[in-house]
This record gives C-alpha cells, structure tokens and sequence, in this order.
C-alpha cells in the first residue's frame, strides 16, 4: 500500500518505475526479437544450403547419366554388327543378333527403357521395348552428333495403356562415319528413373515441389508425374531463374500467394536446371517451438525485472524524497495524497537561488565595471582627486594596472557624420560595443588592456607594460584591430597612439598626447595609425600663410577660371600640409573669409551667399581630412563663379540687346543686297563674326543666315500676292539671284511653290478671305 501511494504522490517515482519497467521490457524484447530473428535466417540458409547440395548431387548423378549415353553411344557406333544394321539390304538373322546385344546393353543400364535404331530409308526400326520412334523430331536436328528431346509415347498392351514419359536420346552415326548414312540411333530414359533418384538422394517432403526444366522452361520430370512436358515459362519465379544466367541460387517468392524458398542448380552438361520449391512455413516450423519457449522466457523475465523495478525505484528516490522534505512539506499521513513534482519542486528551489545568484553577481558586475569606468575617466582627465570608491575597489584596479610604463591609444570613427545619418542611436552605441570587445580580445594576447568609450566619436584604451620598449608592437596591434573592424561593420576607424609615460599619474598626459595625434588625420587620411615619431615633423615646422596664393585664387575666381581654382587651391592645401593641424583648420578658415569679404565688398555676391558661408566655415572645423576641407572650398568657389557669371551675363545681355536690334534693322534695310553677309554685319558693328552669330542666336534663337532668309521669303510673299511679277524677278529683288535655290527655299519654309503660292493667294484674295 506504501509504494502505491508513493507512486501516487511523487512523480520522480512513478517515472523511476516507468522507466525501469520500458527499459526491461524493450531490452528483453528486443533480445528476444534477435534471436529468433537469427534463428529463422539460419535456417533458411540451413534449408538452402541443404536443398543446393541436394541439387548439386542430381545434377551431377544427370551429368553423369549423360556421360555414359555417349559412351554407350560411342561404342555401338564402333561395333560392326550394330552399324550393319544401316545396310540398305534387311537381314532378319543379323538384325537378332543385333537386337540380342542392345538388350545386353539396356539390361546392364537400368536408366535405359529402351534403345533402337531406325533407318529412315526404308522406315524399318529396331526396339527393345517395341516403343515407336517419333520420326519428325528424329529428322528435325542433323547438325549435332547428339541431341535429346522429352515426349509421351503410349504403347499397346504395355504400362496398362498409360503413357511413357520418356527424354529420348538421338545418335547421328553419320558424323563419324566414312559413308553418309541417315540412320540413327537412340536411347530412351524414363523420367521416373530421374525422380526416383531425386527421391533416393533427398527423401524429400511431399510439400516439396523438386523439378527438372530445361533452358526453354519445359519440365522433363517433375515430383508431380502430371506436369511432365509443361511449359512454366510464364511463371515469375522460372522467369527470373533462366533471366539471372546464375550456376546457382536462391530466393524468396510468392507462388500461388504462398510465400516459398526456390533454389535452383543448372548442369554444365545437360544445360539442364534442377529446381527445389519448398513452403516457407515449413522451413521454420522447427523453431516454432523455441519460439514459444523464448516468449515465454522473456515474459518470465519481464516479470523479474518488475520486481527488480520496484526495488531499485524505491532506493533510489528515497535521497530525492529526503531532498524534497528539505525544501517542501510533504505530509504522507493524510487521507488525500496530493500529487508532487519533485523536479518542479527542485527546479523552482535552485531558480531562485540561482536568480539570487545571478542578480548579486550582476551587481556586483555592473558597479565594479562602473567604478572601474569612472576610475579611468578621472585617470585620463588627470582628475584622480575626484575619485569616490571603497579603498579595496580601488586597490584592485591598480592592481590590475600593475604598469610601471602606459600607453593610451585613442580611436576615432571616419566619416562619422555619415556614420551618425546611417545608424540610429541603439546601433551607434552597439557598434562603438563592439570595437571595444575586439580590441579588448585582440589585446588579451599580448597582457591586460582596459578600454573606455570617452566621447561620442572616441574610444580610449590604456594599456600598461612591464618593460618601455614593448610599446613598439603596438602600431601592428592597432592595425589588426582596424582591419577586423572594417570586415566585420565595413567601417574604418583612425587610431592615435599615445607617448608612453612611466607613471600611473602621468596617463593623462599619454591621453591627451594620442588626441593631438589622431588629429593629423586631416593629412593622412582616413583608417591611418599616428604617433609621436610620425607626427614630429609637424611640430618641428612653421608653415606661415600663404597670401600670394590667396591672391592668385581670388584671381582665378574672378575669372571663373574652375581649373585654375582647382590647381591654386591644390598649391594652397599642398602647402598647409607641413604645418600642424590647428594651422591647417585656421589657415583653411581665414581663406574663406578673405574671400568672402573680397566678393562681397565688391558686391559680386548676393545675400544668400552669407548663409552658405557660415555653413562651410562651420564644415570645415568638422572635417576629418584635408580632402574634406578642399572639397567644400572647392563648392563654395564654384557657387561664387557661377553667381559672377549669371551677374555678368545679365550685364552682357542688357548691354548687347541694343546692339542686336540695331543688326535686325540693318538686315531689314540691307536685304536686297545679294552681298548681305555675317562678317559684312560684323564689320559695321566692330565685333568678330563668330562672336557676334553666337550673341544673335543667343537673343533671337536663330542664326544670322536664317533672320536674312526669313525677311527675304516675307517680302517674296508680299510680292508674289501682290504684283505679277515672274518669281525669277522676285528673287533678284529680294536679294536671291539663284532661282532654284529660293524655290527650294521657298517650299522648305511654306510647303509650297512660289507659283503655289501665287495661286493660293489669288483664290483667297478673289474669295474675300485673308491671305
């Protein structure tokens, strides 16, 4: 009653049992299972084995029944009283003597029914047995020495009128001997001497279907004397025999939807194949019995393992049930069991302890990761005072910077407005995260490496050595932590590497030395690696502002000239690249302003411009590189040349108005003349042809020729609706003295002959329309 309110109450226990019970009875049969298995397929092998030999020792008991036909064949064809026979002439007392010594020889062959001879010459035959010959299979094979066929004969008086199921054997003497002859001589063999030795070798069951086939799947004996003669070749299983050209084999096959094993062996010598099909049922039937004993058996020992089950589960979880008592009050004594879950139980215990854990850890976590922060913030900034934090905390993380020799490295994103546009908030603080974690897994290689992220555009990491010399693997360092970065976020950062100092105090100064380091990023680009030994040469030159390039700048943008300005601002920036990184940013500025005050004093500039001013001045303390820089220059200067142009095209344009009228009038006036050309016109006003033709197309939106030959084909219209004149006088007077060329040019411009024309006008005009 106690382990079925165990089993009740607790669900470890009831799980315990189910397990042991599952895993005994599938371990018993599964065991059980395999060994019948291995039983079963051991003795089909047996039976096929057995059937195969059986088969084998038919075949070769044929082969040899088969030998010695020829060789009685051989000898009856050497013996000269057997060949006397084929004589043409018919001696009586020869063919006695003759038949005397083929009795001999069947009386000694008991697989011999009967042998003869028979010549086809004069139909006369020679039979021990009297049994008659079948004449057209005797004529139908002449090409082989021997040649053999199955077939029924019935004989009167003889068998009780039943048939003989014979394979006859057929001897053509004529291949052996000097004169052609077409006697032959054969041999019949009973089929049931064939079964009867199948039934001597194997005792076989009557279940046991054993026959003989022969390539063509004609049976030539079988254990069932009704099927002699008959053709299986249609059945599946004799279908695969002769298709699978196998000595021999076995399988498994469903004949008349019984499930049966056919072996087969084939003779080398008859070319005959000895078939065994036996009841698969029976083949295993032996071990039915050892089946039932190892069901038995195994149920017996399930029934042990039970028991085994029981005990085992109740030691077992008598530890989990004390557990249990530990965190929970189970009270066994109650009328009403309720059910417990000792994982759940345990599992609730061990989460909150492990949550307990976990949050005490997290903050402890979380508020020495934020004192060590704070630490290095005031230990870059060089505000070490201002520092609050238990001693031991403190003592720790200078232990942990154990030095004696620092160097701070300072990181900076490039492009990091575009950067800033790219990434939302979540994302920036994410990546800046994620810098920190390689470089910290990078350095974790070569000692401790401690990084901060300081500012918005900036990450620092301080790295303490033994000795001041191992500082000179840092660029390479730097450099795998720049490459990783840029294949994991496809973002490149510059790096600024710090003086190393020789005291924990002096880390502010390695910080802010790495500061103005990575600020020569304005002449070194963008991914570049800067220290003290690089940047030197920066601080040891005094690079002073160059106005003769300023002046040749204005120059060129006065003159709108955006080659020039591209290859003086090219010198300028050139120039500035010596200097130091303020002189840069500042030279930069004060160009911007030096210009914009130089246009704007000469009021080139509208007011808008002022707006963009203060906008690049503003972009260019915010640039990264030169690059940068020379670019929004570059902008401005070109949004300068083009406000001049568009001011001095308007200028042009007013100024030339006048002029191009004074043209137009002139050609009305002039148009007669046949001379009337461009740089006649030209000539009058003082400007070069081609600048005048681009000044008129650009305020008449036609070219000089094309205003001449207008007037002149308006005044040819007027005439021609006018005056009756011919259209060769018409053009002359107009200025064309070629009449083909105004006709054509006539109908180019109105889709219609002078004289077309001249009609149409007549009819409009005598109508009292409009022309």
């Amino acid at each position: 009653m106690f382990q079925w309110k165990r089993m009740r109450q607790y669900k470890v226990y009831r799980k315990l049992i189910v397990s042991y019970i599952l895993l005994v009875t599938l371990t018993v049969s599964l065991v059980c299972s395999l060994l019948f298995y291995v039983f079963s397929s051991n003795a089909v092998k047996e039976k096929d084995r057995q059937a195969k030999t059986l088969l084998t020792q038919i075949s070769y008991a044929s082969d040899v029944v088969n030998n010695q036909i020829i060789n009685i064949g051989n000898e009856m064809i050497n013996d000269h009283t057997v060949i006397s026979y084929f004589n043409e002439d018919d001696d009586k007392i020869r063919n006695y003597e003759i038949f005397r010594q083929l009795s001999k020889i069947q009386a000694i062959y008991p697989f011999i029914k009967s042998i003869g001879i028979y010549k086809p010459a004069n139909g006369s035959l020679l039979d021990t047995a009297g049994i008659p010959v079948d004449t057209e299979a005797l004529a139908q094979n002449t090409k082989k020495y021997m040649s053999f066929y199955p077939r029924k004969v019935t004989v009167e008086g003889a068998n009780g009128n039943m048939p003989y199921s014979l394979i006859t054997f057929v001897l053509y003497p004529d291949f052996s001997m000097t004169s052609p002859s077409k006697s032959v001589i054969y041999m019949n063999m009973d089929e049931q001497y064939i079964l009867n030795t199948i039934r001597n070798i194997s005792k076989i069951d009557h279940d046991v279907n054993t026959f003989v086939m022969n390539t063509q799947g004609q049976v030539l004996s079988h254990t069932d004397s009704s099927l002699f003669l008959q053709d299986l070749s249609g059945e599946s299983y004799i279908k695969r025999i002769l298709s699978e050209q196998q000595d021999e084999h076995s399988f498994i096959a469903e004949i008349e939807n019984q499930k049966q094993l056919v072996t087969y062996v084939k003779s080398e010598g008859l070319n005959w194949y000895f078939v065994s099909v036996n009841p698969y049922n029976q083949i295993v039937a032996n071990i039915i019995e050892l089946r039932n004993i190892t069901l038995l058996t195994g149920l017996l020992l399930v029934l042990v393992g039970f028991v085994i089950s029981l005990y085992l589960t109740r030691t077992i979880h008598n530890p989990i049930k004390s557990l249990i008592g530990g965190v929970a009050q189970v009270n066994e004594s109650a009328g009403t069991y309720s059910k417990l879950d000792e994982y759940q139980i345990l599992a609730d215990a061990f989460s909150q302890y492990k949550e307990n854990e976990e949050s005490m850890k997290f903050n402890l976590h979380k508020s020495s990761r934020a004192i060590k922060e704070t630490y290095l913030l005031h230990l870059f900034k060089g505000s070490m005072a201002e520092t609050f934090a238990p001693e031991e905390w403190i003592q720790r993380i200078e232990d942990e910077l154990a030095g004696p020799f620092y160097a701070v490295v300072v990181f900076k994103i490039d492009n990091f407005a575009k950067f800033k546009e790219r990434e939302d908030l979540k994302d920036q603080a994410l990546i800046r995260f994620a810098i920190c974690n390689i470089a910290q897994e990078i350095m974790q290689q070569r000692g401790q490496a401690d990084l901060l992220v300081t500012e918005e555009n900036e990450i620092a990491m301080l790295k303490p050595y033994a000795k001041e010399e191992t500082q000179r693997e840092l660029p390479a360092v730097v450099a795998d932590i720049q490459s990783v970065v840029k294949s994991y976020f496809k973002l490149s950062i510059s790096a600024g590497i710090g003086d190393t100092v020789g005291a924990r105090g002096a880390v502010h100064l390695s910080y802010k030395s790495a500061q103005q380091y990575v600020k020569f990023r304005l002449f070194y680009g963008h991914e570049c690696i800067l220290d003290a030994k690089r940047t030197k040469q920066h601080f040891m030159v005094t690079v002073k502002y160059p106005y003769a390039l300023e002046k040749q700048l204005t120059e060129a943008v006065m003159l709108c000239n955006e080659a020039a300005i591209k290859k003086k601002l090219g010198e300028f920036v050139q120039h500035l690249s010596a200097g130091t990184y303020y002189q840069g940013v500042n030279y930069c500025s004060q160009l911007m302003i030096s210009l914009f005050k130089h246009f704007e004093q000469t009021r080139s500039l509208p007011e808008t411009n002022f707006n963009q001013y203060l906008e690049k001045i503003s972009e260019i303390h915010s640039s990264e590189t030169i690059e940068d820089i020379t670019q929004i220059i570059t902008d401005f200067l070109f949004k300068v040349c083009a406000a001049l142009e568009e001011k001095n095209n308007h200028a042009n344009a007013q100024k030339y108005k006048s002029l191009i009228e004074e043209v137009q009038k002139y050609i009305r006036k002039q148009y007669t003349n046949p001379g009337l050309s461009l740089e006649v016109v030209a000539d009058v006003v003082g400007l070069s042809p081609g600048y005048l033709g681009k000044l008129f197309k650009g305020n008449t939106q036609m070219s000089f020729n094309e205003y001449v030959n207008k007037v002149r084909l308006e005044k040819a219209k007027e005439l021609l609706s006018t005056t009756s004149e011919p259209a060769s006088r018409i053009c002359e007077t107009v200025g064309i003295y070629n009449v083909t060329y105004f006709s054509t040019l006539f109908k180019k411009n109105f889709s219609m002959t002078p004289s077309q024309y001249r009609e149409w006008a007549a009819g409009r005009r005598s109508s009292g329309e409009p022309e």
